[in-house]
């Protein structure tokens, strides 16, 4: 049997979500590091609450959502590697499936932009300390900070 290696991904990304203030995340293209900030609406806030709170799950999948529709057309066509600090969600995203109505909606509507941009996706769990602070940071509205870190990970301006 012989073990075929998938090619690695053009294009690298990572989204986090808060459940105080929104989701934010950054892509990697093209060797330009751009990231980017969304305050959760009411709409979505109400998207993610189940029971007696919010779902920390049906954000972070929001977040991945948010992170598609915002970077999607830079990774069209491509292999896209996006990281999450959640991984139960990575669980779901790859599987395709969750029993919960509102985290399975939100992956019917990841696979979509998936498709409608032609992105191979793949998703990846990661420590959110200390490998997804900057997407941390910018989920938690704090861009200053984010554009202090992003040289000394990437070697680059957060733009």
């Amino acid at each position: 049997m012989t073990l075929v290696r998938a090619p690695p991904p053009e294009v690298v990304g990572a989204v986090d979500a808060s459940t105080d203030w929104g989701a934010g995340g950054w892509v990697l293209h093209e060797g330009v590091l751009l990231g980017d900030m969304h305050p959760w609406s009411p709409d979505e806030r109400a998207l993610a609450f189940v029971s007696s709170r919010e779902s920390t799950g049906v954000f972070e999948a929001l977040g991945a959502h948010w992170w598609l529709s915002r970077f999607g057309s830079r990774a069209a066509g491509r292999r896209l590697l996006l990281m999450l600090d959640n991984e139960a969600v990575v669980r779901a995203l790859f599987s395709g499936y969750s029993p919960r109505p509102p985290l399975m909606a939100q992956i019917r509507a990841i696979r979509a932009l998936c498709v409608k941009f032609h992105i191979v996706f793949r998703c990846r769990h990661i420590f959110g300390v200390p490998f997804n602070t900057l997407a941390d940071m910018l989920s938690h509205d704090r861009w200053s900070e984010a554009e202090c870190l992003a040289p000394s990970l990437f070697d680059t301006q957060l733009l």
